[in-house]
């Protein structure tokens, strides 16, 4: 999704499971500069699906809208650090 979109570390993680039009392949993204939509490719709208219907296991799924999930509920920025 990095590779396809170029989105920054803020976008990514604030991504809600509406931002992403799986009919089209299209992401909305919000950051610091605006909201922006972009495409994605076919084999990452593929592996998005896949972990979306992984998601729907998590017990925060309920109470968030929050596209990426860890341990401990939402994904933040200090969990998208690069290692």
């Amino acid at each position: 999704m990095l590779f396809d979109t170029g989105c920054r570390r803020g976008e990514l993680v604030n991504l809600t499971v509406d931002d992403w039009d799986r009919r089209q392949d299209y992401l909305t993204l919000r950051g610091k500069t605006g909201m922006r939509v972009v495409p994605i490719s076919p084999s990452t709208g593929e592996a998005l699906a896949r972990y979306v219907r992984t998601r729907g296991d998590h017990p925060a799924v309920g109470r968030t809208e929050a596209l990426w999930l860890g341990a401990k509920g939402p994904l933040r920025d200090s969990g998208a650090d690069p290692v």
